[in-house]
C-alpha cells in the first residue's frame, strides 16, 4: 500500500512540474511574461493597486467603483501583498502570471487525484 502511495505521490509531482513547465513556457514563449492582449488587465491592476493603497475598490484612473467584479482585482491584491511587490506593471504582471501558472498546474494536480478516486 505504501508503495501504491508512493508512486503516487512520485506521479503528483512530475504532473505538476510538467503542467507548471507547460503553462510557464507557453506564457514566456507566445507572449512574454511581462507582455498583455487587452486593455482589461489594466483596470484589474488598477483595481487591485487601489485596494492596497487604501484607496478601497475603484479604477484610479477613472474612479470607476464596480465596473469589474471583484473577485480577480482581490486576487492581484493578495498576490502583489504577499510577493511584496511595488514594481512597475510589466513586473507586476509576470508575477501574477508565474501565480496563475501555478494554480492552473495544482488545477491538474486535482484532476489526478480525484481520477484516483
Amino acid at each position: 500500500m505504501s508503495h501504491a502511495l508512493s508512486g503516487s505521490r512520485k506521479a503528483s509531482y512530475a504532473i505538476f512540474l510538467f503542467a507548471l513547465a507547460v503553462r510557464i513556457g507557453y506564457a514566456h514563449y507566445y507572449y512574454g511574461l511581462d507582455y498583455i492582449r487587452d486593455g482589461d488587465s489594466y483596470q484589474y491592476d488598477s483595481f487591485a493597486q487601489s485596494i492596497l493603497d487604501g484607496g478601497g475598490y475603484r479604477d484610479q484612473e477613472r474612479g470607476l467603483r464596480s465596473f469589474r467584479m471583484p473577485g480577480y482585482p482581490l486576487f492581484l491584491a493578495g498576490i502583489y501583498k504577499t510577493a511584496g511587490i511595488d514594481a512597475p506593471f510589466a513586473e507586476r504582471l509576470t508575477t501574477v502570471k508565474i501565480a496563475q501558472s501555478v494554480l492552473s498546474a495544482a488545477t491538474c494536480l486535482s484532476i489526478y487525484y480525484m481520477g484516483l478516486q
